[in-house]
């Protein structure tokens, strides 16, 4: 590669307006960039070069990086241009064509990285040094660098961790046979997979079907995760963005979707793929809207402390309503009086408020999406062992589908309350003394009990609330007679799935005396579960005894 000069200062400094020629991009060139004569006759500007830290991670070397610069022949913009290139060489880049004066739209950017021993040791000398080439470098930077390294092995542990749980679902889908799906094996296969991955086997089960879609639709995006460049939950992400598009967009939605991996924080790729999808199937926003309403939801999620997040996954234009209803109602009350807390807690507080008041009531809107809808009064449910309403034990309250909560909070709530059951329990082991009947279907006051006892879905990696799952007698009720007693001892918490699994015979589940379960599952794989919050001994103060009163 020769070196030449360009054509004078007086057509450098002539400006980019006007172009009438190739001629003339390389005549507005400034003095700092030089034009290289290639062996085929065609040039190339060298925008700028400094010495950069290249390698492998366990090879490093020195090496010259050069930034190079050629007319555009089409559309076309920096960032396109740098995709691929790590964050800290692109910012370099973009500010070094940005200096000389490099139209995007006119100019097409390039890299060159050599070794260092073939450059002249004098010019070598009088270059910019990268960060990561300097000879002391900043002690925070390597130690950053340090964990860049490791995250990218996370990324690769990602990858493979995923393209294992795909081939053993390929494996469990040849068992059943093309095209079978949701039957009782697969899902007991998927709650295998869910408990070998740590994540519940719905989770397991998205994690799969997502992996496999874009895999087979989008070779842009898994090449990119394959190369361990993006974390596993912008693959989420990107499956998530997908979900109603068109066949024919997808080639366009690849392509796009690898430059937001490639050039947007990883907290922000979720809204700017939804943003690109979006723009690709504008035509069908109202159609896919209409799909998405179909799915709105409200769940809660547990917290620290007795609190906890309440999620609805409305329409955006209800959502925009109420946020503007909350923060003008905060803003009045902060108004009016300033003993009420920051804007933050006057929204959380008329938002509980509201949302009470406006259930304990009947809904006599003509326009409400819920109409004729009849009033609500909330009920919970709380397990206060008396000891410790007396003073005399430390063993917390239990909130039914929460765990433990404060006493003064669960004796306010008990002051309040407009019914109680009574359990007897074990004092030294805790152990509920059976509570039955002789019926098939438990009593209310029973499913109340196993609510509290259980806390929840008894399923392997279950996280069912209370209220969302279903009475299973252990020992069948139909097929054992009276050995399936419709009894405390007999009947657990489980969520829909895990039910029919048992039912279908696919799971098999033994029940000990502390409500311990252990689930066999139909590939021989077996857990074991307890109760969310057992209920803890509270033997009674010995000051409470008569020493006399003996029974053997």
């Amino acid at each position: 590669m020769a070196e030449r000069q360009g054509d004078g200062s007086e057509q450098r400094r002539a400006g980019v307006t006007g172009l009438s020629s190739i001629d003339d991009f390389w005549a507005v060139l400034p003095e700092s960039v030089r034009i290289l004569a290639l062996s085929d006759g065609s040039r190339v500007a060298r925008v700028a070069e400094r010495v950069w830290m290249g390698g492998s991670p366990l090879i490093p070397e020195l090496m010259v990086q050069r930034l190079h610069a050629v007319p555009r022949d089409g559309a076309g913009d920096h960032h396109l241009d740098l995709r691929g290139v790590v964050e800290e060489t692109r910012a370099w880049a973009l500010e070094e064509a940005a200096a000389a004066g490099l139209d995007p739209a006119s100019w097409r950017l390039g890299f060159e990285v050599i070794e260092r021993w073939a450059v002249d040791p004098a010019e070598v000398a009088t270059l910019p040094v990268a960060p990561n080439a300097k000879p002391e470098p900043d002690p925070v930077f390597e130690a950053l660098a340090v964990a860049g390294e490791q995250q990218m092995f996370l990324h690769r542990a990602e990858f493979r961790r995923v393209r294992a749980a795909v081939a053993a679902w390929r494996l469990a889908q040849a068992v059943e046979g093309e095209g079978v799906s949701d039957t009782h094996y697969l899902g007991g296969f998927f709650q295998d997979l869910g408990l070998t991955l740590g994540v519940a086997g719905s989770t397991a089960k998205n994690i799969v079907h997502a992996a496999h879609r874009i895999e087979q639709s989008l070779p842009g995006v898994w090449a990119t995760f394959q190369a361990a460049k993006v974390p596993w939950r912008s693959m989420q992400a990107v499956h998530a963005a997908i979900d109603g598009l068109h066949d024919d967009v997808l080639p366009a939605f690849d392509e796009g979707a690898v430059t937001v991996l490639d050039e947007t924080p990883t907290v922000l790729v979720k809204d700017a793929l939804r943003r690109l999808a979006e723009r690709l199937q504008a035509s069908t926003a109202d159609d896919r809207h209409e799909a998405a309403l179909r799915r709105r939801a409200v769940t809660i999620e547990s917290g620290r402390d007795g609190m906890g997040w309440l999620s609805a996954y409305l329409p955006m234009t209800a959502l925009k309503a109420i946020d503007h209803q909350l923060q003008k109602a905060a803003v009045r009350e902060r108004q009016r009086s300033k003993d009420g807390g920051g804007i933050g807690v006057l929204r959380a507080d008329v938002f509980q408020d509201g949302l009470i008041d406006a259930l304990a009531r009947d809904n006599a809107r003509p326009d409400a999406l819920v109409p004729d809808r009849r009033g609500v009064q909330p009920k919970i449910a709380i397990l206060i062992p008396a000891m410790t309403a007396l003073g005399h034990s430390d063993v917390p309250p239990i909130l039914q589908g929460y765990g433990p909560i404060g006493i003064r909070t669960a004796l306010k709530l008990a002051g309040e309350a407009k019914s109680w059951i009574r359990v007897l329990t074990d004092p030294f082991t805790g152990a509920v003394i059976n509570v039955g009947r002789k019926k098939y279907r438990p009593t209310a006051d029973m499913r109340t009990l196993l609510r509290l006892l259980d806390g929840g879905g008894r399923g392997p990696g279950c996280s069912r609330d209370p209220a969302d799952t279903e009475v299973d007698h252990n020992r069948s009720f139909w097929l054992h007679g009276e050995q399936g007693d419709t009894a405390i001892d007999n009947l657990m918490l489980l969520s829909h799935f895990d039910h029919g699994a048992k039912t279908a015979g696919e799971t098999d589940i033994g029940m000990l005396k502390d409500r311990t379960a252990i689930f066999t599952t139909a590939s021989g794989n077996r857990y074991v579960t307890r109760p969310h919050d057992p209920p803890e001994p509270t033997p009674v103060p010995p000051e409470f005894l008569d020493p006399d009163d003996c029974p053997f």
